[in-house]
């Protein structure tokens, strides 16, 4: 190579460093621990199929945490980080709680690769002490051309949420 990270390395360091944050915040009083199955409800942009997704994140008693998100649809793959404000709420028991998350992206398809930009904002709703739902509406674009087009997507999404 000519001294240059390949993206993929990057977003594999970052997401390894929030993945060692998550094990850190789980059992050093991280008000929120959650892991989601996610099924995409609507979407728009460059995609001909439906993603699904998988994601786990953790935060802090003021609601400052991290994200760790990976999506598939066809042959593209989309693997993100981001960091997320979620509103504060009970450890346990009944909540509703709004969040926003920035990150970086990656994007993979047929052997190319680009770095992207991730926002998204959304409910996490507990009705229990650890079931839920999550609802996501969420932006993904790529810094370049992937294949020859310049992916985004939008997407608005559903799933389980576990508390933990």
């Amino acid at each position: 190579m000519n001294g240059v990270t390949p993206p993929s390395r990057v977003i594999g360091r970052v997401a390894w460093t929030f993945i060692g944050v998550l094990l850190v915040a789980a059992p050093v009083r991280a008000q929120l621990v959650f892991a989601n199955a996610v099924a995409t409800l609507a979407h728009d942009g460059d995609l001909d199929r439906r993603p699904a997704a998988v994601a786990v994140g953790a935060t802090s008693t003021v609601g400052a945490g991290v994200e760790v998100r990976a999506a598939k649809t066809g042959d593209l793959y989309i693997a993100s980080a981001s960091f997320m404000q979620v509103a504060p709420g009970a450890p346990r028991g009944k909540t509703l709680q709004p969040y926003g998350a920035a990150g970086v992206a990656l994007l993979r398809q047929a052997g190319d690769e680009r770095v992207g930009l991730n926002l998204a904002g959304g409910l996490l709703a507990f009705l229990t002490g650890h079931i839920g739902a999550a609802l996501d509406f969420r932006f993904v674009r790529a810094s370049g051309t992937l294949n020859g087009e310049t992916p985004f997507l939008r997407t608005i999404s559903g799933g389980l949420a576990v508390r933990f």
